[in-house]
């Protein structure tokens, strides 16, 4: 009987621990705990606001990058912000604080396959594989470029972007996404993210959002670029 009891207390305490964690207890989150970091992301991409791109982005994407990295760029907020005033008044002093620490720590992070739907591929081969592919177009195109230049610029116009698509639709689309920096009271934080679908369609953003409602708002965009 008292196996029994046991068993229960121990399911109605999982559950609780469970339903905690969609009830705002990312609050309480180990920002340098790896497994909690993947939580965090499920809950942050299904309780988006659905008026934000990123979520079909997110949705969408057949390949998840493996490694979280951390952007230096939000340690230079005189590049994001335009006043000390709209940077007091978004980040506190204790904010920057417990910022610099999360940027500043040296230990890597990744994304753990179990949570999440989209195969996750290994950042650090894909750079490798990439850089061989580019050496190899490269290559070949110095040996036209030695035997015959009307070869060399048809292949540049035309076989190479040929060679280019081929081999990345082994990988795209994919996104990788930087490892979440929290504000102090973890009701903020900097997300960001790297898309790209093909050439000439790339995305990147970095931006503060809020937990308000139920939903994460972006409430400041801190950069973006496009290709």
């Amino acid at each position: 009987m008292r196996v029994k009891h046991s068993i229960v207390i121990l399911l109605l305490l999982l559950s609780c621990n469970k339903s905690d964690y969609k009830l705002n207890k990312f609050t309480e989150i180990n920002v340098y705990n790896e497994e909690q970091i993947n939580n965090f992301i499920q809950f942050f991409i299904k309780n988006l606001n659905d008026k934000n791109d990123f979520l079909s982005t997110a949705v969408n994407m057949k390949f998840y990058g493996s490694k979280l990295e951390k952007a230096p760029l939000i340690l230079n907020p005189e590049r994001w912000m335009t006043t000390k005033t709209q940077r007091d008044s978004l980040i506190n002093n204790d904010d920057w604080i417990f910022i610099k620490q999360q940027v500043n720590d040296t230990r890597g992070y990744s994304i753990h396959q179990k949570k999440f739907k989209q195969k996750i591929l290994n950042s650090d081969s894909l750079k490798k594989e990439n850089l061989k592919f580019n050496h190899w177009q490269n290559k070949k195109a110095d040996s036209l470029k030695l035997r015959n230049i009307q070869k060399l610029k048809r292949y540049i116009s035309q076989e190479m972007p040929t060679e280019y698509y081929n081999y990345i639709k082994k990988s795209t689309p994919i996104l990788h996404i930087d490892k979440p920096i929290f504000l102090k009271n973890k009701n903020r934080v900097i997300f960001s993210y790297y898309s790209y679908t093909g050439p000439l369609s790339a995305y990147s953003e970095m931006a503060v959002y809020e937990f308000k409602n139920g939903k994460w708002f972006k409430i400041k965009t801190i950069s973006t670029s496009i290709s």
